[in-house]
């Protein structure tokens, strides 16, 4: 299956898209030409810069702990945080006034102060990539279009790798999957006019049929949360999921499948 299906199953968590050459690719988002940092290198540095906040600020917590601690041992009598000036503590470079619990305090105030640059930062990208696109339309990549549950010629879709008879049905058996193809293809026409899981649900309880033997249960088995899935390029189908019932749709010989489709565009 080639690997656009793939990306186009996991949203959420692809990784940003490797250092462009000189940012010259122009069928990506724009560069930032002054810097010579190009808009998605700068997106893929965000939680790296995070983390590398995130770091500072644990390490800058830590110190004052440690410090807090280290002048109360020194000095019980007190029983006050040390103040910054008179433990003489040198923070770049310079003399600090404030105390350590200060700087502590301050810390949640910074975090937000960063998070709000690293927001902006990430909007001008998104504008500026939104920008180009729109002035730039034929230079965008190809992207996958989800089109939905329809009827696909059996005839057109390859058959399965891995499944050459009865012996390679394991979930359920060979002869079942045959008659549930069977089934599908008497319920195609009440299927047609709109027909849905609760529709068949009520037939099964009219006709005395258990969920296990009923028409309810191939019609999930067809448009349920397990749909048969392919992924179309061109003229080309490669199945995803669903193999065994393509399978067994090819060889009842049935016209068309119900296949929740994904297409290049």
């Amino acid at each position: 299956m080639p690997d656009e299906f793939k990306e186009s199953k996991s949203a959420e968590t692809t990784d940003a898209p490797a250092t462009q050459q000189n940012n010259k690719n122009f069928g990506e988002t724009g560069t930032r030409s002054a810097q010579g940092i190009s808009d998605e290198d700068l997106l893929a540095s965000l939680p790296a810069r995070r983390e590398q906040q995130d770091k500072e600020m644990r390490e800058d917590a830590a110190k004052i702990d440690e410090r807090i601690a280290s002048y109360r041992v020194a000095h019980p009598e007190n029983g006050e945080i040390g103040i910054r000036s008179i433990q003489g503590i040198i923070e770049d470079g310079e003399q600090q006034n404030f105390s350590d619990e200060d700087l502590l305090a301050s810390l949640p105030a910074k975090r937000e102060q960063l998070d709000k640059e690293m927001r902006e930062d990430a909007g001008k990208i998104d504008e500026r990539t939104a920008s180009y696109h729109a002035a730039h339309p034929e230079n965008q990549e190809n992207h996958n279009k989800e089109v939905g549950v329809v009827d696909v010629p059996v005839a057109d879709l390859p058959w399965p790798d891995g499944i050459h008879g009865p012996q390679d049905f394991t979930k359920i058996s060979y002869a079942e999957a045959l008659h549930a193809t069977e089934q599908l293809q008497q319920m195609k026409p009440l299927i047609d006019q709109g027909y849905g899981s609760e529709d068949f649900k009520h037939l099964d309880q009219a006709n005395g049929l258990n969920p296990e033997n009923g028409l309810e249960r191939v019609y999930k088995l067809y448009y349920g949360d397990d749909k048969i899935t392919a992924f179309k390029d061109g003229d080309n189908y490669f199945i995803d999921h669903g193999r065994h019932r393509i399978f067994a749709a090819k060889q009842v010989g049935i016209d068309t499948l119900p296949v929740f489709l994904v297409e290049k565009i």
